[in-house]
């Protein structure tokens, strides 16, 4: 049950002496930090009593028992140990001076002396703002949870932290919820490193763990990636009779859905259900997220018709989920049909929404529909992304509009949106479709100028064109320069697109050597009796057959009796007896 693994710096407890320690982002040893916190009590608390003497007495004695004896010197007038009855603390929070307003405890005052500490207190400056509010906070363990839950709401993971382990130095009472409170702070501010730390001390502490516990640690793994281990956290709390609440089960689905394991987490969805446990809206919709990673649509329609059957009702995450899983499908017309069900139900349409259901379209080239669906995201309040005119781009490029895919462009600086490379790349491209080679070449141009990296995608699209074009000259060119001057090491794709440029010209017979050396085709064969031509361009499979005639020419002897040639553009087919491609 040990989670020492989570933590990537050790931690120790009061039984572990001399073992660093992790908080604030600095590494501390606890007899030092013990050391100073003692300095500093003694201090703080002779400053503040009026008159009183106390004997400190060997070193072998609890340092329990020197905070009570100092603490019942507060408030008394003589100048000994036993001040009777009125030197004791008062265990409703009062001094044992009396109950003037001066002697009760305010939790605001002191939250605010820690959190006018700053982020990132050090355990002494902690445990100076404790030494003064001391007398009216020893024996009382509720005070130590007010301050906890006011540090972690007011976002102060670190404070927080620091407080926890300076209570433990100064041996005050924490058990469990002090240390569910400071890690569940640790992990919504994302100090995975803290809150692991955190873990450890507590297991190493002898503290018990509830279900809040391994809902943090839950998290934690999730969030670290550790998907095993959050599923094995899972399977020790049936072990250890910990029983796995909806908190529980959905911060699990949520890791496993981001980490691309879909159908893990939907076996834990289907499982809430026979363990008794109420699903939620936050459990179905994490469900959908994952059915949209997987490409099931079907079951992201039928979860989200559960929904009303369990009287739930599906929120904005929920439809855009639902979009999303169709996208990915391909589905661009239940795409179209979640959005009116959104309007039906009152919903507020984001740019996520917009944005999943552009791209839906864009998938299967409907750019009319991207269009109005761009023009209805402009008319509305919510305010167009990058992410919605680079799909709008991609769908004109591929419905073959090319002038409209330009306008978009020029668009997005109009309504002050930095164009980034997807939308160039999507406009050259489109253009490259179009057969407007030199329109191409002007935007690679346009994009260096513009301080916007071509990737190698946008170049060999440049490179197709100018080859549909027969513009040998300008190819060469673009693809001299990809290099030299880019640094974008050259594709399959610009190779092929150049070799169809320059055929029938000296350079091509350089250039294809250059192909095969370049360990872009490890498929290509050239054996005596086969020659795979598979994904070759037609400029690049001639210089290929073209140099084997040169092979065989050279070598009666050798010449084999018949020549098997694979042709196509995309996966090589091998049924010889069946097929067409036989030579």
């Amino acid at each position: 049950s040990s989670i020492s693994n989570y933590s990537s710096s050790s931690s120790s407890t009061r039984g572990n002496r001399g073992k660093s320690s992790t908080c604030s982002g600095r590494s501390c040893n606890l007899d030092t930090m013990d050391t100073d916190c003692r300095a500093v009590f003694w201090r703080s608390s002779s400053s503040n009593s009026s008159s009183h003497s106390v004997r400190r007495g060997s070193r072998s004695r609890s340092f329990c028992s020197e905070v009570h004896r100092q603490s019942r010197g507060f408030g008394s007038s003589g100048g000994s140990d036993g001040g009777g009855d009125r030197s004791r603390i008062d265990r409703r929070g009062s001094g044992g001076g009396g109950r003037g307003p001066g002697n009760r405890f305010d939790p605001d005052t002191s939250l605010q002396d820690l959190l006018d500490l700053g982020a990132m207190p050090s355990e002494v400056e902690v445990a100076e703002v404790l030494a003064r509010h001391w007398s009216r906070w020893a024996g009382h363990p509720g005070r130590t949870i007010t301050w906890l839950k006011g540090l972690a709401q007011k976002g102060r993971p670190e404070t927080a932290a620091a407080l926890l382990r300076v209570a433990r130095s100064f041996e005050v009472e924490v058990g469990t919820f002090h240390f569910n409170i400071t890690v569940g702070a640790c992990v919504r501010s994302g100090l995975w490193e803290t809150a692991a730390a955190l873990l450890t001390e507590m297991v190493g502490g002898s503290i018990s763990k509830d279900t809040s516990t391994y809902n943090c640690m839950v998290s934690l793994c999730g969030r670290r990636g550790d998907l095993d281990r959050a599923l094995a956290l899972l399977s020790e709390m049936r072990t250890r009779r910990v029983e796995p609440d909806v908190v529980t089960y959905n911060t699990t689905i949520s890791a496993f859905d981001r980490g691309g394991r879909w159908e893990v987490a939907l076996r834990l969805f289907a499982e809430m259900a026979t363990r008794g446990i109420r699903r939620t809206v936050v459990s179905y919709n994490s469900a959908m997220s994952a059915c949209g990673r997987g490409s099931g649509w079907e079951v992201a329609f039928e979860l989200l018709a559960q929904m009303y059957d369990c009287a739930l009702q599906a929120d904005v995450v929920s439809y855009n989920s639902a979009i999303t899983a169709c996208e990915r499908a391909g589905r661009w017309t239940l795409a179209l049909c979640c959005l009116h069900a959104m309007t039906e139900s009152a919903l507020r349409r984001t740019a996520v929404t917009y944005g999943a259901a552009i791209s839906a379209c864009e998938k299967d080239g409907r750019w009319v529909a991207a269009l109005a669906l761009l023009g209805d995201m402009e008319s509305s309040t919510v305010k167009c992304d990058v992410v919605a005119f680079n799909s709008a781009i991609s769908a004109c490029e591929k419905g073959f509009r090319w002038e409209v895919a330009l306008s978009l462009l020029a668009e997005m600086d109009r309504v002050r949106l930095k164009s980034d490379s997807v939308s160039w790349s999507a406009a050259v491209s489109a253009c490259e479709k179009g057969a407007q080679w030199q329109t191409s070449v002007h935007l690679l141009s346009h994009m260096a100028s513009g301080g916007v990296a071509a990737s190698a995608v946008t170049w060999s699209s440049a490179l197709t064109a100018t080859a549909r074009a027969a513009a040998w000259a300008a190819a060469l060119e673009l693809f001299r320069g990809m290099e030299a001057q880019a640094g974008v090491a050259p594709t399959r794709v610009s190779f092929n697109a150049v070799l169809d440029a320059v055929r029938g010209r000296p350079e091509a017979r350089l250039l294809f050597e250059r192909y095969l050396s370049s360990g872009l085709l490890p498929h290509v064969t050239s054996s005596r009796a086969e020659l795979d031509l598979h994904s070759l361009s037609p400029g690049a499979a001639t210089l290929l057959v073209a140099r084997w005639l040169e092979e065989v020419a050279s070598s009666v002897e050798s010449r084999p009796p018949s020549v098997e040639i694979i042709t196509g553009q995309h996966r090589s087919r091998k049924a010889w007896d069946t097929g067409d491609m036989q030579a």
